[in-house]
This record gives structure tokens, sequence and C-alpha cells, in this order.
């Protein structure tokens, strides 16, 4: 069933950040059977594919607040969620809003923390766009910059090879300027974030190809 879940997790999940996605999101309590629980996402989905930006954006916040609790991971990975994720982060920048794509951001690194969805996310090819989104510290940006390493972070601390194995060329070399770019962050919960992910790598036999 879709547990209840509030934008307070997200800043239990993110420390102090002041995310500015809005108002607390608080799903009820639901008794939904699980076929009206996976409808329930898909209707959330399509507010996210909305032509319209205000359903887009509270469509986003919608999924963001169910990511925040792991009991509705599964479902929202087997429903598509990545898809729509992916599309909020790499359309921001055409018009898709930045606190649509703040808010997935965040999703996805809820959704990260559980082993069930993290080898879907780099199976979405979702990692080429989250380090590009992690690297851009510019003020309004850096919310979405620290959700965004927090996922990483995440992968490379359980999913080192994998992680290494699906960053070709540019985006390899990307990585290894963003791992070993920690002492110059100023930003110390982003930097936390960079330092989870070198030493999840540092454990892993390909990193000697990374650096």
């Amino acid at each position: 069933s879709i547990a209840t879940a509030s934008s307070r997790g997200l800043d239990e999940l993110m420390g102090d950040t002041d995310l500015s996605i809005g108002q607390d999101l608080v799903m009820p309590e639901s008794t939904l059977s699980d076929r009206e629980s996976t409808e329930a996402m898909r209707s959330v989905l399509n507010m996210v594919d909305s032509s319209h930006f205000e359903t887009r954006v509270e469509g986003a916040r919608i999924l963001c607040d169910l990511s925040a609790s792991n009991v509705n991971h599964v479902t929202l990975c087997h429903v598509g969620c990545l898809a729509a994720i992916a599309k909020l982060l790499r359309g921001h920048a055409q018009g898709y809003g930045l606190a649509a794509a703040q808010a997935a951001a965040v999703a996805l690194a809820h959704l990260s923390e559980s082993a069930c969805c993290q080898d879907e996310i780099i199976n979405a090819g979702l990692l080429p766009e989250l380090l590009r989104l992690a690297v851009d510290s510019s003020y309004l940006m850096s919310d979405m910059s620290e959700a965004c390493a927090l996922a990483i972070s995440n992968l490379c601390r359980q999913r080192a090879e994998r992680v290494v194995g699906a960053m070709k060329g540019a985006d390899r070399d990307l990585l290894s300027r963003w791992i070993t770019s920690v002492d110059e962050v100023e930003n110390q919960q982003l930097k936390m974030r960079i330092g989870i992910a070198r030493d999840g790598l540092l454990g892993c036999n390909a990193i000697g190809t990374l650096l």
C-alpha cells in the first residue's frame, strides 16, 4: 500500500538543506490494494507528464513525497518513475521548471537508498545526468546538486563496479574530476557526498582506470 510520507523526510535525508519545493505534502494513510496503489502512482506519473506547468510541478512534488518511504520504492520503479524523473532532470532547462526538477532529484536520492532500485537507476542511464547536475555549484542549482550528489554517493557506495562500467568517455573523465575535487569544495554537504562516493570507488577493482 502507499505509505504515509511527508516532506519532513526530505529534511532528514538532506540535512538542513532547504529544498524550496513547496509545503509539506502528506499522503493519507491508505488501505488501498496493491493494484489500486499501482494505479494511483501511475496517475501521479501522468501528472508529471502533463503539458500544464502547475500540474507537472505538483506531480513531481507528490512523487518526491511518495519516494520518501522505501515501502513505495519497488512499485515506483515498476510503474516507470525513473523515466519520468529522467525527463524532468533533462528537461528543466527547456521549460520543465527548476522546482519540478529539484523534486525529481530528491525523489531519485530517496530511491537510491534502496538496493532494489540502484541497478534500475544505473540501467536507466541516469548516472551521466546526475553527475552533470552534481557538478553545477551555481546558487540556483545548489539544492539539486546536493540531491544528485547524494544519489551518486549511494550508488558508488553499494554499486561501485557498475558505476565505473556505466561511465564512458567524457562522462568517465567528469566523474574522475568530480571525485578528486573533494578538497576544493566549500559546501560541506557536497564535500561529504563526494567523499563517500570516492571511498566507495576506491574499493572497486576498476578504480585505476578512473583516476
